[in-house]
């Protein structure tokens, strides 16, 4: 009996005792030759000890609790394995999680000539291929660690896949927990946990009572994909990523967030010329879990260290234990911030993720809705659909604060601003009150300083002009003179003069000529003496209010 149920005889992968003959013998660790009927269906008494990767039979398999299972004779392996099953001939019933045929497993199944029931899941039609959990396959085998073309698989390659998983395979496999029949429902039950990829696988290893996490388990059924961002950021920026597992509330001081640096700083060690600072631009931000980001950079001489340089120093070991003892850095998310090149994008891209279908992958890439910002990332499990949601919430979260600060920073700006109006009109006002104090100031210093002057010039021939124009009408048979004589009939013949007015006179052309010049002439110093007059009243208005205000 060979690693995957070859009836030619070859050096087995493990060193377990195997049958020398075709009888009926104790069960070894890959297979039970008890003829009792298991919980999730019958098994046919055999001449051949079952293998947990395939059998040989000729048996009528009845119903079991994951499907019904059709009647079959045939002359070739057809007994239910790991990862997957030869070609039978059959028909199956209505099943839990699927229509199965003779021999269908959990991670794989090939047949021919299937006709499938309806599932809880969905309905599905008949097909020439049914698949397992993972996948189907035609003429081969195809499980969840790999297709195998029918026993032309190195043996080589076949113990490495069985090394690398060893403790799956044990869990799904033969956990030895019982060491009777129960050990294959213990059994069962891990590979539709394996398939559900919820609780733990346990087997026993040697005395040791062990449990395979269903962390990272590449069978998971429940498989999605999804988008995460790309960094912009560069190498040469140096950010690196540290997550430490405090609540945010016990870094909420200066203080402390100083020390944070300094412990760094210590780590790296270097001399003064190190220094550590929080990444410009970055703040601290809570993480789904409850743990905090926090984003540093690290200088030397002035200059940046890189990202990449950085993030290997962080996570040397005897580093990365000081992070850890002194400030519970989590030292699997230690990371430098740096976004992907081209040709990495494209090689992570033309990679499809173990335990997704190409197909998907292919139109996932296509569906992209931001191909130069967004990548696609496959999501296993409720757990990491939950993580997601969890995180998508947090950066949710984290937006809205930042609205929310904005809000309150344009809201404040604008109550700076009134009060900025207001400022600058009492400031206006008291400018406008301090310009009129020393127009004042300067003209009473002018004032002053004429006191003290002789008169110039100008005022020497204005007085002069006075004088000369007050000769003029002081001079006999001049307006004085007429006035005067006028101003004398009017007090003494009053009576005369009103009856006799126009026979008391009598002048002559020339003379109304003469007394219209005469009369022109003084209504024209008149107005010029009442607009001096006026002007000087002005001057002398405005020295009052300079010298009282």
């Amino acid at each position: 009996m060979s690693l995957f149920g070859s009836s030619t005889p070859q050096k087995q992968a493990f060193t377990f005792p195997t049958p020398n003959a075709p009888t009926t013998s104790s069960g070894t660790l890959f297979g039970s030759t008890t003829p009792s009927k298991p919980l999730f269906g019958s098994t046919a008494q055999a001449s051949s000890t079952p293998s947990l990767f395939g059998t040989t039979n000729t048996s009528t398999p009845s119903g079991g609790l994951f499907g019904k299972t059709g009647t079959s004779t045939t002359t070739t392996s057809t007994a239910g394995t790991l990862f997957g099953a030869a070609p039978t001939t059959s028909t199956a019933t209505p099943s839990l999680f699927g229509a199965s045929t003779t021999g269908s497993t959990p991670f794989g199944a090939a047949s021919t000539g299937t006709a499938a029931g309806s599932t809880l899941f969905g309905s599905s039609t008949a097909k020439p291929a049914t698949g397992g959990f993972f996948g189907s396959s035609s003429g081969s085998t195809l499980g969840g660690l790999g297709a195998t073309q029918q026993q032309q698989q190195p043996v080589v390659q076949q113990q490495q896949v069985i090394q690398q998983y060893h403790p799956f395979v044990k869990a799904v496999g033969d956990p030895k927990l019982f060491g009777n029949d129960n050990d294959g429902v213990v059994a069962k039950l891990n590979q539709v946990a394996a398939g559900l990829g919820v609780g733990k696988a346990p087997y026993k290893d040697g005395n040791q009572l062990l449990s395979f996490s269903m962390e990272g388990n590449l069978f998971e059924r429940f498989v999605g994909i999804g988008y995460n961002r790309i960094s912009e950021r560069t190498d040469d920026e140096g950010f690196v990523t540290l997550v430490l597992r405090h609540p945010i509330t016990n870094l909420n001081t200066e203080e402390r967030r100083d020390k944070i640096l300094e412990i760094i700083k210590a780590i790296l060690g270097g001399g003064p010329n190190v220094e550590v600072r929080y990444a410009p631009g970055t703040s601290m931000r809570t993480l789904s879990d409850g743990c905090t980001e926090i984003c540093i950079i690290a200088k030397e001489g002035g200059f940046v260290a890189g990202a990449i340089k950085l993030a290997q120093i962080l996570n040397d070991a005897p580093k990365m234990t000081q992070l850890e003892s002194q400030l519970q850095v989590d030292k699997t998310r230690v990371l430098p911030k740096v976004g992907m090149s081209k040709a990495q994008r494209d090689r992570y891209l033309e990679t499809v993720p173990d335990g997704i279908d190409e197909r998907i992958w292919r139109q996932a890439i296509k569906e992209n809705p931001a191909p130069n910002k967004l990548l696609p990332v496959p999501v296993r499990g409720w757990e990491a659909l939950r993580d997601r949601q969890k995180a998508q919430v947090g950066e949710s979260k984290l937006f809205h604060e930042a609205i929310n600060a904005l809000g309150n920073r344009v809201e404040e700006a604008n109550h700076e601003h009134a009060d900025a109006v207001v400022k600058m009109e009492i400031i206006r006002n008291r400018h406008k009150t301090l310009s009129y104090r020393i127009v004042r100031v300067m003209l009473a210093q002018w004032i002053v300083s004429r006191y003290s002057r002789q008169i110039d010039t100008d005022e020497d021939v204005i007085e002069a002009k006075a004088d000369t124009l007050l000769a003029q009408m002081n001079r006999h048979n001049q307006v004085k003179f007429y006035v005067d004589k006028f101003y004398e009939i009017l007090e003494s013949k009053p009576d005369k003069l009103q009856e006799s007015m126009w026979k008391m006179f009598d002048m002559t052309i020339e003379d109304e000529h003469y007394a219209r010049r005469v009369l022109t002439k003084f209504v024209n110093i008149c107005s010029g003496l009442y607009e001096s007059t006026h002007q000087q009243i002005e001057s002398l208005e405005a020295c009052r209010r300079a010298l009282e205000g």
